[in-house]
């Protein structure tokens, strides 16, 4: 049917966009698309665990341990694909956290 459901929750300025999304509820097989702003990696676990894909940015400094490549379509603007260990620390500390890492290269900013 081509739909693609999709809603907004409205906040006031100062409310923590983290805490809003840790209490929604998805389907799984969603895709969330979210910007840094995002990334609690026990809330990543939990949509993990639901069965929930995610799509983000990591942030400067995030400690990965490079686990496999992946290999790279030819002529593709993709300059890195890996599966990676994302280990955090302190409370997000889950030494089993394993994602996919994704460079692209986009023209138009280099």
């Amino acid at each position: 049917d081509g739909y693609l459901p999709c809603f907004a929750v409205i906040t006031p300025g100062k409310a923590h966009e983290i805490n809003v999304a840790r209490r929604l509820r998805f389907e799984p097989g969603t895709t969330l698309v979210m910007d840094r702003g995002y990334l609690d990696y026990c809330w990543l676990d939990e949509l993990t665990a639901r069965g929930v894909y995610f799509v983000t940015r990591l942030k400067d400094g995030a400690v990965i341990e490079e686990a496999a490549p992946c290999p790279i379509p030819k002529g593709s603007q993709i300059k890195s694909d890996q599966i990676i260990g994302l280990p955090g620390s302190g409370r997000s500390l889950n030494p089993d956290r394993v994602l996919r890492r994704i460079v692209v290269l986009v023209p138009e900013t280099g």
